[in-house]
């Protein structure tokens, strides 16, 4: 368990205490990737991954001009659609 001290603005004390062990809290965190990184793992060409974003399929988020991916929401989304197509047939 990890507790961190801030003082606000009047000097008052603030604890801030971490529940999550440091090495679970990197795997909690989101990995957001540009298209072009996304696509370099081999889940989708950057050719279609830019099509979804323009359909607004692809879960993430603008970053001025650049659309980062949100990797592992991609991940469940295009899982929970294949289930679909599954459960269709």
């Amino acid at each position: 368990m990890n507790a961190q001290q801030f003082f606000t603005a009047d000097k008052h004390p603030i604890t801030i205490v971490d529940e999550m062990p440091a090495g679970e809290q990197d795997s909690q965190r989101p990995r957001f990737m540009s298209i072009r990184e996304t696509s370099r793992t081999g889940l989708l060409p950057e050719a279609l991954l830019r099509r979804m974003v323009k359909q607004g399929k692809v879960p993430g988020v603008y970053s001025g001009k650049r659309f980062l991916v949100n990797y592992d929401r991609l991940c469940d989304c295009l899982n929970d659609m294949s289930f679909e197509v599954m459960n269709e047939e």
